[in-house]
């Protein structure tokens, strides 16, 4: 009889037949071949004899035809799967294929913010790999794997577990994201000769040291360190650096070194501003303290021990770099306050195996530590966005209880500069409203406002007890450092005959007022509050108006010129002329076939009058002018449009071309001067008669002359 055991271990000479059986069809040495042949007959053989002779005594056989000494006592099937694994090993380097292995790094303990040690670097690599990016320049980075375990990890490990399902995401590294990593942490090993690794540095390859007796020509503090910030939960701060540079004597290996901290500012051990201090060599960390190794105990020093592989060829030039990671609970009363560190002694060892201990004696450098925005120089920087949403102008609205939906008002940009993401919970923006003669309200214009970023709704607005402050809350919008963001206000607008009037204006505004509201909510991503200090710029938009029934004014052509008189008694002139094209939208308008001058200087025209129905302005050097105007108003009117005795009506959709025509003569009492027209407005209206309710300002930085010279 065969025991289970036995008819378990008979699954393992079918696996060894299916392998050897693979690998032959694909071996081109003949040679190898038959080796392998014979392999799988015997294996064939065994496992058909197995149930007659035994396990014990089949596996003897078989480990004997493959050169393998066979066990004293009978194996495990641990023992067979490994050298199932074994074998495999070894048909792959003879054939130069390649086989995949549970060779991964294996993770035993849960980790969190806090944790150090070679797993939480290994957690960092495995996340880089997968396309969940710690860092995307120094620690953190790949090729830069740190061995601490900080905000950064934290945000990279959450989105590697959303994008597996786990939950919660929140980059807490426990049993079922561990069970997770752990099985998918594999790799394709291949055969084949390698070249043995490098010697030049790294934490890998071989440590050969080539010359004779070594020593340092010069220490230098590395430049480009300066007062360096270490902010709050921020992850391998580097603050200093060492630059060796070799003799030309020896290849030389770094071994320790010691560093001195003091006091500068500081009234605290460290430990209450530093989570943990590293050293860093060709990128690479090379060794790594808690920061409370480090205290008032031993002044503030420690030698730190080197990874192999920190070695400086001879007559090579090398920076040995001190990284600081902050706190994650800085004190307020902590922040500013600055410390100094010192090389105080740097041990190697020389090709003739020499041990060498000396001061670099180059002196200190000097960092602080800061709230983590401060260090990270976070700015939420406000600006104007898109001018064809922004610049004034009419919106068609319906009429009765009929809504027109979803129309983009306001528009601003924001930049997150510095090295920090940012989370944007609530913020505010600031309406204006206005119609003649009486107050009223955003809600007297907008039944719904709605905020969208980059093209995306993230949540409404809601008007305030002050009615006119837009409140958006809850938006748990988070804006990756570096980037700009386009922000864009969409409303409904109430129908005309309720709320809701035409010709009522309103304008959208941005700025320090609004983020210094309470109602405020912007933190970096370490979850603190930006600084008012870090909120910066605004953004408004220009006064638009709403109606049901309007004109839409097109500039068809402009001109100036002038005549000269060069004798004194005759006076120079200039004829300016403007023609453009009135079409009526929503309903039928009255336009005023009059025209009259006014001395409004580039700001808005308000409400017209009777004698105030088509409105420019001359200038003189700049300034306008009412002096010795003449002028001409012609309507070129098309079929179908019935001037009145003191408007032009103008149906719905159809377009009446207006040609303005003004004269300015210049006598002895008008200034020399350079002169241009432009139109100020068009007033017009809903009914034939002189009372224009409504006046057209928009759009009218285009409707200006060329410039003439009058004497």
């Amino acid at each position: 009889m065969v025991d289970a055991n036995s008819l378990e271990r008979s699954k393992y000479f079918i696996i060894y037949r299916l392998v050897l059986k693979n690998f032959v069809l694909t071996i081109r040495s003949k040679k190898l071949q038959i080796i392998l042949l014979v392999i799988h007959i015997t294996v064939n053989f065994m496992n058909k004899i197995l149930k007659t002779i035994g396990a014990a005594t089949v596996a003897t056989m078989m480990f004997a035809v493959v050169a393998v000494p066979a066990p004293a006592q009978a194996q495990t099937i641990a023992e067979l799967q490994a050298q199932i694994q074994a074998l495999m090993a070894q048909i792959a380097a003879l054939t130069g294929g390649s086989t995949t292995t549970t060779t991964g790094y294996t993770f035993s303990r849960d980790l969190t913010v806090g944790a150090t040690g070679a797993d939480v670097m290994e957690l960092q690599k495995f996340l880089n790999a997968k396309g969940f990016t710690v860092a995307s320049a120094g620690a953190g980075a790949p090729g830069q794997e740190s061995s601490y375990f900080g905000g950064l990890t934290k945000a990279a490990l959450a989105r590697y577990q959303a994008s597996q399902g786990i939950a919660p995401a929140v980059g807490y590294f426990g049993p079922i994201t561990r069970a997770n990593v752990n099985a998918m942490n594999t790799t394709t090993t291949g055969g084949g000769s390698t070249d043995g690794g490098s010697t030049d540095g790294g934490n890998t390859g071989s440590n050969t040291l080539e010359g004779g007796a070594g020593s340092i020509d010069t220490y230098t503090l590395t430049a480009g360190y300066s007062s360096e910030e270490v902010g709050e939960d921020e992850e391998d701060v580097e603050v200093a650096g060492l630059e060796i540079e070799n003799s030309d004597g020896s290849d030389i290996q770094i071994t320790a070194v010691k560093l001195v901290f003091a006091q500068g500012t500081a009234d605290r051990d460290f430990d209450k501003y530093a989570e943990d201090v590293a050293i860093w060599f060709k990128g690479k960390e090379v060794a790594r303290v808690d920061a409370d190794n480090f205290t008032s105990d031993n002044s503030y020093t420690q030698t730190l021990t080197l990874d192999s592989g920190v070695i400086i060829k001879a007559d090579e030039k090398k920076d040995l770099i001190v990284s600081i990671s902050g706190v994650s609970n800085l004190d307020s009363g902590d922040e500013t306050e600055t410390w100094t560190v010192d090389f105080r002694t740097v041990r190697f060892v020389d090709a003739q195996g020499a041990v060498i201990s000396e001061d670099p004696s180059t002196g200190t450098e000097t960092f602080s530590f800061e709230a983590f925005a401060t260090a990270a120089n976070v700015e939420f920087k406000i600006t104007n966005g898109d001018d064809a949403i922004n610049d004034a102008q009419i919106h068609e609205v319906e009429t009765g209880t009929t809504k027109t939906t979803n129309v983009p008002v306001f528009a601003f940009d924001v930049e997150i500069e510095g090295n920090s993401d940012v989370r944007v919970d609530d913020f505010s923006v600031e309406a204006t409203t206005s119609r003649t003669g009486t107050t009223i309200y955003a809600d007297d214009l907008f039944s719904k406002i709605e905020l969208y970023v980059d093209g995306k709704n993230v949540g409404d607005g809601t008007i305030s007890a002050d009615e006119n402050t837009i409140i958006f809350s809850d938006l748990d919008l988070d804006l990756d450092a570096g980037k700009t963001y386009e922000f864009v206000l969409h409303v409904d607008f109430l129908g005309v005959g309720g709320a809701l009037n035409e010709g009522d204006t309103f304008s959208f505004t941005i700025g320090e007022t609004e983020t210094d509201l309470a109602t405020t909510d912007i933190d970096d991503q370490n979850g603190d509050a930006l600084a008012d200090a870090d909120i910066t710029g605004s953004a408004t938009s220009e006064t638009s108006s709403v109606y049901n029934v309007y004109i839409d004014v097109n500039l068809v052509s402009v001109a100036a010129t002038a005549n000269n008189n060069d004798t004194a008694a005759d006076d120079d002139t200039g004829l300016f002329t403007m023609v453009f094209d009135i079409t009526a939208k929503g309903g039928t308008v009255y336009v005023g076939d009059t025209a009259a001058a006014t001395t409004v200087a580039d700001g808005s025209v308000g409400t017209g009058v009777a004698t105030d129905a088509i409105v420019y302005r001359v200038y003189d050097s700049g300034t306008a002018t009412t002096d010795d105007l003449a002028d001409t108003v012609t309507f070129t009117t098309p079929a179908g449009v019935t001037d009145s005795t003191d408007n032009i009506m103008i149906n719905e959709n159809s377009t009446s071309r207006v040609t303005l025509t003004v004269s300015q003569t210049n006598d002895s009492t008008e200034d020399d001067g350079i002169y241009f027209m432009d139109l100020a407005g068009i007033a017009w209206g809903v009914a034939d008669d002189t009372t224009y309710e409504f006046m057209y300002t928009f759009d009218l930085d285009d409707f200006e002359t060329g410039t003439i010279q009058l004497n």
